[in-house]
């Protein structure tokens, strides 16, 4: 568990399940108190953390945090701050770590919605960016894989009606290409879920909602 909200402030604290005992444990402190931010694994070790909003405003910085030295260092921060947005874990570079991706999200300075991707290089600490998703969008849903990333969903606002819808149309990152290929969805979902394609299985969508 990283960070997250209690209902009075935001949290810089982790706790660590053991499956063998069945009880939590107190981990590493984050660099920052972050909510509403993304984590996915490296390896073994080491958790990538990036973004979120940090209790004043979304933030840019990002973190490794190794579960077994008890450390966190921050690396490079992202060109754009940025909260409920998407991490992906792209091909393994040189045959030690995959390249962290974030795409969308959220940022209130920004213009809310964001369609922007970066990429992070371990080997450089840099970010770069790369081609934009083909609409802006928070809160939606996203997996490694494909050669790339697949992305579902999200929500954008309708000014005409005064809301927020969810989004019907997914995206793909074609790796060679390294842009963006939309797909058309059945129905519209942010604050959603996804599972799937591993060894071919199929890609599944599950709940959200379709307006807030």
């Amino acid at each position: 568990a990283l960070g997250g909200f209690d209902g009075d402030q935001v949290l810089s604290s982790t706790e660590i399940f053991n499956a063998e005992t069945g009880t939590w444990s107190p981990g590493p402190e984050m660099t920052t108190p972050r909510t509403n931010h993304r984590a996915a694994w490296l390896n073994s070790e080491n958790i990538f953390i990036s973004g979120g909003f940090d209790g004043v405003a979304e933030t840019a910085s990002c973190e490794i945090l190794n579960v077994v030295t008890g450390e966190s260092v921050a690396v490079a921060p992202m060109g754009t701050a940025r909260a409920s947005h998407v991490l992906l874990m792209g091909p393994i570079d040189a045959g030690t770590w995959p390249m962290p991706m974030v795409a969308g999200g959220f940022n209130a300075a920004a213009g809310f919605q964001l369609a922007s991707t970066e990429r992070y290089d371990a080997f450089s600490d840099s970010w770069e960016s790369v081609g934009d998703l083909p609409v802006a969008r928070d809160n939606f849903a996203g997996m490694s894989g494909l050669g790339g990333g697949l992305v579902t969903g999200g929500r954008v606002f309708n000014a005409e009606a005064n809301l927020f819808e969810g989004l019907s149309e997914g995206a793909w990152f074609d790796g060679e290409a390294e842009e963006w290929v939309a797909f058309d969805m059945t129905s519209p979902h942010s604050y959603h879920n996804m599972a799937g394609g591993v060894n071919g299985s199929p890609w599944v969508v599950m709940g959200g909602a379709d307006q807030t």
